[in-house]
Formats: C-alpha cells, structure tokens, sequence
C-alpha cells in the first residue's frame, strides 16, 4: 500500500500542460511544471491590448509592451486621424492633412496636432479682379472673399465723348458735354449723340 500511494505522488500532470486559470494578455502562461506545483511561464503570444490604436501591441521576453506606431498611421480615435508618433491620435502632423484648401484669404495651419485657418488682413486685394466695375475683390478678415465699392475703378468704354464714372460702386459712362475736342471717327468735336463729329448733331424740329 506504501509503496502504490508513493508512486501516485510522484505521477503528476506532465511539465508545460496549461492550467485553466489564465490571466488574457499578459505575456504569460499558467502551467503545471511537473512536480505538482503551477508556474507562470513567458508566453510572446498572448498579446496585450491596450485598446490604442497608435500602438503596437507585443510581447517582449513575457512583458507587455506598447511601443508607438509610425507618424502619419491611420487612426479613428479621439477625434483624430493620424498617430502621431507618440502614441496619440490626432488631428494632423502637417497643415496639408487637415480639411478644407488654401485660398488668398485663408491658409490651413496644424498648431500642436490641431487643424486651424491663418486668415488675411482684411483689405487685402485678391487677384481675381473685373477692371471697370467700380468694385475690388478682396478679403474679409475671416476667409472670405467679398466686393467693395472701389470707385476708382473706372468703366473706360474707350469713347473719348462719353465719361467714365462710378458713383458708390455702379459703373457708368454719362455723354461728355457737347463740343467737347475729340479725334475719333475722323472727328474733332463731340456731339450731343455721345459721338465724335464735326459739331453738335442737329436735331430737326419738322
């Protein structure tokens, strides 16, 4: 009988057999080591998870590890949508990630990994201009392009016997004063039809 009970107490579970009791995500394993006692054992694939998405989740010799994906990852969190490097999601690493475009009025900015705009003065003319509108294009200070009054901006209709004119930003051309010296046409004098002539254009009363 001594000797039947001495051989059941050697007799165990073989060495490396898993146990049911273990701990998800640790790098580690529980298992039997043969002698009748459990042991934690380095175990590289029992992934951590740090619920991160700019990182990496490993195992290094049986310890958790979350070392920081590449900048410029793609990512969801947050609000973000690219890692930083860092280990953080965010908004952008550079002004040409962030949403919306560049115009003369507005440029987009990233400032500490968030998207924003630097504005123009208000004031500041663009280049897209319609010259003799009595208007100016230019930008409003928040990004936007509106037209001012410019009434310097004169509707030149090349016909020496009208006037160029713009009065509070509408654009005319008014008939000069008859007699006015002209040399279009073959003419000399402008005439009360806004027409270059040899004198004022009568007008027949029969």
């Amino acid at each position: 009988w001594m000797q039947a009970r001495k051989r059941s107490r050697v007799s165990g579970t073989p060495a490396g057999t898993p146990i049911m009791g273990q701990t998800a995500g640790d790098c580690q394993v529980n298992q039997c080591d043969g002698s009748g006692a459990v042991v934690s054992v380095a175990d590289n694939a029992d992934l951590p998870n740090d619920n991160n998405q700019c990182t990496n989740n490993v195992c290094i010799a049986g310890v958790p590890s979350y070392p920081p994906l590449a900048i410029n990852s793609s990512c969801t969190q947050n609000g973000g949508s690219y890692c930083d490097g860092a280990g953080a999601c965010v908004q952008c690493n550079a002004a040409a990630q962030c949403p919306g475009m560049d115009t003369e009025c507005q440029t987009r900015t990233c400032a500490a990994n968030s998207c924003g705009f630097s504005y123009a003065a208000a004031g500041t003319p663009v280049s897209m201009q319609t010259p003799g509108d009595c208007k100016q294009n230019q930008c409003d200070g928040a990004g936007l392009i509106v037209a001012v009054n410019e009434n310097t901006d004169l509707p030149v209709d090349t016909n020496q016997c009208t006037n160029d004119v713009c009065t509070n930003g509408t654009p005319s051309n008014p008939p000069a004063m008859t007699g006015t010296a002209c040399n279009q046409n073959g003419g000399t004098l402008c005439d009360n039809a806004a027409s270059c002539s040899n004198g004022p254009t009568v007008v027949s009363t029969t």
